[in-house]
């Protein structure tokens, strides 16, 4: 059998996608590379959730104390001192739960500045038996 010639445009869309691979995949390196800190698992200590008409709903939507670390840090959700954070109703129904049944969660968190002082914003959550 013989073999099949290439035409030279096929040549070159097979080297543009070989680029664009290389491209998405350094860009998935790099992603991955900035990603957020994770705490160790603890039970929920305490929950805030604050309501739109309140004053601190600007600075915050909601906060949580963790156990382990309660009297160095709470973590929060929303507001000017998360803004690009903000969690559902699900996401805040499972850490309700997670509280009610005393089960662990692990969160991650970016640490972030607003007017001069250090926030944990919670980025993802999981809960644990």
């Amino acid at each position: 059998m013989g073999t099949t010639k290439r035409r030279p445009e096929s040549k070159s869309k097979t080297a543009a996608l070989a680029t664009a691979l290389a491209l998405a995949a350094s860009v998935l390196l790099a992603a991955s590379s900035a990603r957020a800190d994770t705490t160790q698992p603890s039970t929920i200590a305490q929950i805030k959730l604050v309501a739109p008409g309140d004053d601190q709903y600007k600075q915050y939507q909601g906060a949580l104390w963790l156990y382990a670390d309660k009297a160095d840090y709470n973590y929060k959700w929303g507001g000017q001192q998360c803004s690009s954070v903000t969690l559902t109703g699900a996401q805040v129904e499972l850490l309700i739960a997670a509280f009610n049944n005393k089960h662990s969660v692990v969160l991650d968190f970016d640490e972030r500045t607003y007017k001069g002082r250090k926030f944990r914003c919670i980025t993802a959550i999981s809960v644990r038996r």
